[in-house]
């Protein structure tokens, strides 16, 4: 179905190529990126963005060793829990969910 011959292609009448609602659509594609594009490059350049930026490579947003010491605990812990469940479900032999 990819040539241009009606026979093999049972859409070939409904092809919008070449109409003004395919310039219509692109025009609007167009519009929307530009101002994405527009309000990102307006954003990175902000005051608040700047300041944002600066504390994010300054590391003010790292995990002290006390939070990332619970957060290890915490996965530690689930992952305990996984490996007896796992365990339990080879000995039962019945799948749990």
């Amino acid at each position: 179905m990819s040539g241009s011959n009606p026979q093999e292609d049972i859409h070939y009448n409904r092809r919008l190529r070449g109409t003004p609602s395919v310039k219509f659509r692109n025009r609007i594609s167009l519009a929307i990126l530009s101002a994405s594009i527009l309000a990102g490059v307006a954003f990175h350049f902000t005051p608040g963005a700047q300041r944002l930026s600066k504390r994010i490579q300054e590391g003010e947003f790292n995990n002290s060793e006390e939070t990332q010491m619970k957060s290890d605990m915490i996965f530690e812990r689930l992952r305990e829990d996984f490996d007896k469940a796992r365990k339990k479900d080879k000995t039962d032999g019945v799948r749990g969910y």
